[in-house]
């Protein structure tokens, strides 16, 4: 029997994953903590002045200089840090678990409001959707329909993230081109390492056919949901292998978290 084929089990282990990208992120937050003072590249005396937040008046500016000015900031990340520890620790524990989910949701949404100023962290938004639906979850813990449903949810939230990025690419000039991987190794902060970005630059054809097999696999991966093992795995294993090469060539590492928080629900529905 798969571990992921127990509701319970599935959703213990999504709440795992999800929470150790969280603790990582909340990790390096601190980490890099002085970036978050006043005269910090990422303070929000700075922040505040962007147009970008200024476009979205949706809490008083003082409530905001109170949640995101530091140090108050730095407790916020601290509290998300520890409520992740819980998550990891006691993931089936009913009261702990479910306070922990709701520090997550609300700080997670908060950090999202502050993130306005300079773009969309994907990562964090994703996983205050995963967390949100475990939260719901909570709500009837003995339910094995609402277990069911977050469970497709977060199944379905995963195919649609792949296939709007997909979609995205192939609206996008040069990925359509077949150029998406040589234009991320030409540029300066891709962060690829320099031996692998002239070995694409070298290799232009097979790094056109690469192109073209994210964008193919991105916008076919909603079908996962039609097959059953083994056909599944190779949808899965291409995602896993995707999210594993980003995060070691590139150093995103909080998308592997994020994303393969939802691959218990993927191997549970494509089982069910």
């Amino acid at each position: 029997m798969s571990l992921f084929s127990d509701p319970e089990q599935a959703l213990a282990w999504i709440t795992r994953l999800v929470a150790i990208g969280v603790f990582l992120d909340a990790a390096e937050q601190l980490y890099c903590w002085r970036e978050f003072r006043n005269e910090g590249a990422l303070s929000w005396r700075w922040l505040r002045t962007s147009r970008a937040f200024a476009l979205r008046k949706l809490v008083p500016r003082g409530l905001t200089d109170l949640i995101f000015e530091f140090p108050a900031l730095i407790w916020l990340i601290s509290f998300r840090g520890l409520a992740a520890l819980v998550l990891i620790a006691l993931p089936g524990q009913q009261w702990p678990a479910t306070l922990a989910l709701l520090l997550l949701f609300v700080i997670g949404s908060l950090l999202n409001l502050r993130a306005a100023a300079y773009g969309v962290d994907t990562p964090n938004r994703l996983s205050v959707v995963i967390v949100g639906a475990l939260l719901l979850q909570r709500a009837a813990p003995a339910s094995n329909l609402v277990s069911e449903i977050c469970l497709w949810f977060i199944a379905a939230q995963a195919c649609v993230s792949y296939a709007t990025a997909g979609v995205a690419k192939v609206f996008n000039q040069g990925w359509r081109r077949g150029a998406g991987l040589l234009n991320i190794a030409r540029a300066a902060t891709s962060g690829l390492p320099l031996r692998l970005a002239r070995f694409f630059q070298s290799q232009q054809t097979l790094a056109r056919v690469l192109t073209w097999s994210i964008i193919v696999m991105e916008c076919a991966f909603p079908l996962v949901l039609l097959t059953k093992p083994p056909l599944s795995f190779l949808f899965l294993g291409w995602g896993l292998l995707f999210h594993l090469a980003i995060a070691a060539l590139i150093g995103f590492n909080r998308f592997l978290w994020s994303w393969l928080a939802m691959y218990p629900a993927l191997v549970y529905v494509t089982q069910s």
